[in-house]
């Protein structure tokens, strides 16, 4: 599933709930991101508020109506806007509008003149949001609130990583620093040429269960990018190998590419997994590493 796919799914998926639909979807996405920080508001005495993220002193005003009508939306904003200044913006609260709508101009400007400062999320706004997160947080997003497939959303991740890696600052051939052997025939002799010997068994387990299950989402990931984006990826991973130190160890190599690679979230571990996919994979395609 490439980044447009999913996000047309998403579109589908949201633009299709409405009213109370709309908002339990908002609230399964922040009370799994904030947790006990978020508190949901009973929708028959929400004083303005649709939910309440207290990690950010966040009002949330949601509306999700089948079809959009303007002088609807106004009067949902004024009544929601009435009731957050009168019951949280003394209490230092921020106002977020969301809508399952694409935000107009007009919409745009008729809150922005009750609170220059308050946020409006239309449906690409939240999508957007979404999509952002971090892997793990994504994920359970997408499973738990959305029932995407985990098949799927290993697509999405691995689309992403190699995308993340791929952003070359110039083109340069594959061969200038392609090693001149070809793949073993026993990856785990390459593994305890390279590795130390109390890395070796780590190694040979990561291999044998993680590398062994997500091998085949890459492989179909990196035919849908075409040869020529695959060349792109190798090129920018071999030439920041190239350029470390020859004083380092292969290990500690590979956990620099692992971090650099990685700084997109790096305190995220589920993202620095498939990072370490693509980086085993050339490794057992022998574009890094000593020849065993």
């Amino acid at each position: 599933m490439n980044r447009q796919t999913l996000r047309d799914f998403l579109k589908f998926k949201i633009s299709n709930l409405y009213e109370k639909q709309f908002n339990e979807m908002i609230d399964n996405i922040f009370s799994i991101l904030y947790g006990e920080d978020f508190k949901c508001i009973k929708q028959h005495r929400d004083l303005g508020s649709d939910g309440i993220i207290e990690a950010e002193k966040i009002c949330l005003a949601c509306y999700a109506p089948e079809k959009y009508e303007s002088n609807k939306f106004k009067r949902k904003v004024d009544d929601d806007f009435r009731k957050y200044k009168a019951n949280y913006a003394n209490l230092g609260y921020k106002w977020r509008f969301i809508t399952n709508q694409k935000l107009l101009g007009s919409a745009i400007t008729h809150i922005k003149k009750k609170d220059t400062n308050a946020e409006i999320w239309g449906i690409e706004e939240l999508i957007n949001f979404i999509l952002r997160l971090s892997p793990s947080k994504r994920r359970k997003i997408l499973e738990e609130v959305f029932s995407l497939s985990k098949e799927l959303i290993e697509y999405d991740f691995i689309e992403e990583v190699i995308e993340e890696i791929s952003k070359l600052k110039e083109k340069e051939s594959l061969y200038k620093y392609k090693p001149k052997y070809k793949p073993p025939a026993d990856t785990i002799r390459k593994i305890e040429k390279n590795f130390d010997r109390e890395d070796v068994n780590i190694l040979k387990k990561t291999f044998n269960i993680f590398y062994a299950e997500h091998i085949n989402y890459l492989l179909n990931t990196l035919k849908a990018f075409g040869n020529d984006f695959i060349s792109h990826l190798k090129v920018t991973v071999l030439r920041e190998f190239a350029n470390l130190s020859e004083k380092l160890t292969f290990k500690e190599k590979f956990n620099i590419l692992l971090n650099r690679f990685s700084e997109k979230y790096p305190n995220d571990e589920e993202y620095k997994n498939y990072v370490e996919l693509i980086l085993l994979y050339l490794f057992e395609q022998c574009l890094i590493g000593e020849e065993p």
